[in-house]
This record gives C-alpha cells, sequence and structure tokens, in this order.
C-alpha cells in the first residue's frame, strides 16, 4: 500500500512538472513577440527617469554594448547624460543563442558602468546593483532606473500585446 502511494505521488509530481513545463512553453521563445521600438519607447514613457533619455545610434550601440551586429535583428537604446547610469536597451536576437550572448554583453555593459560611477556617482549604484535585466526567447531587456516593477509592468504589458 505505501507503494502505491509513493507511485502515485511520483507520477502526480511528474504530471504537475509536465503541466507547468507546457504552461511556460513561450518563455522560451518560440512564439513570442515583442516590438523593440514599442517597448523601449513605452519604457520611456512608463518608467520615471531622473535624467533626459537619449536614442543613440545604432552603430554606437554595437561599441558601447560590444555586441556582434550579426547577432542583432533589432535595437533600441536610450541612455541618460553621464550624470546617471540610467538607460533602456531592447534587443532582438537573431535566436535564442545570441540573446543569450547579447545578454552576457549586456552583463559585462553593467559591469563596466559600476566602475564608472562607484566613485563618480556612488547613488547611481543602486540601479546597477539591481537593474531589470531579462532575457525572454530571442529577446534582451534592460531598463537601469529606480523602479524595477514599472519596467517589469511595461514590459509584461508589451509581451501581451
Amino acid at each position: 500500500m505505501k507503494m502505491r502511494k509513493k507511485l502515485f505521488a511520483g507520477l502526480l509530481l511528474c504530471a504537475a512538472g509536465a503541466l507547468l513545463l507546457t504552461g511556460c512553453s513561450g518563455k522560451d521563445g518560440g512564439d513570442i513577440k515583442l516590438d523593440v521600438d514599442k517597448t523601449a519607447d513605452g519604457l520611456k514613457a512608463a518608467v520615471p527617469f531622473k535624467d533626459e533619455m537619449t536614442a543613440i545610434e545604432e552603430s554606437v550601440i554595437y561599441r558601447l554594448y560590444d555586441i556582434d551586429k550579426e547577432d542583432v535583428v533589432k535595437a533600441k537604446v536610450y541612455t541618460g547624460t553621464a550624470a546617471t547610469a540610467e538607460e533602456i536597451a531592447v534587443f532582438e536576437a537573431k535566436d535564442k543563442d545570441a540573446a543569450g550572448r547579447i545578454y552576457k554583453a549586456v552583463q559585462g555593459r553593467i559591469a563596466d558602468q559600476k566602475e564608472g560611477f562607484e566613485d563618480y556617482h556612488p547613488e547611481e549604484m543602486t540601479k546597477l546593483n539591481a537593474p531589470y535585466l531579462e532575457q525572454t526567447g530571442k529577446y534582451v531587456v534592460l531598463c537601469l532606473s529606480d523602479d524595477n516593477a514599472k519596467a517589469k509592468a511595461e514590459v509584461d504589458k508589451q509581451l501581451k500585446s
């Protein structure tokens, strides 16, 4: 009798796990669509920033983030002035593997910013130590602000539209 209960419990756990994986299958990026421009612009509008956010040219994006242009389908980046670490970056990669490389490059950008702001504007370290950074399928989104909850809400809204 005890063996049957254990077997049943094990089967139940496996079934629950399968349901969870099926329910999350969109997160691997297979059917996820995110409009890069709309998402970046939405973040700029929805999230409060202290700084004036300015879109940067595409050629600068690749140098700033040290990203291989071949990995990117589309990108939009807003930066503040040198007075703050505030930044928005939205990338659509050619595939999930390329998105992983972009994600690592964005982490590198954050590390570089930490070095620059540590002594210059230490109050900006809060944003840099806890950025909103997410990879969803072939998309990577970064928002350096004081309000990660609003950034997440905006990205979630864009993912649903």
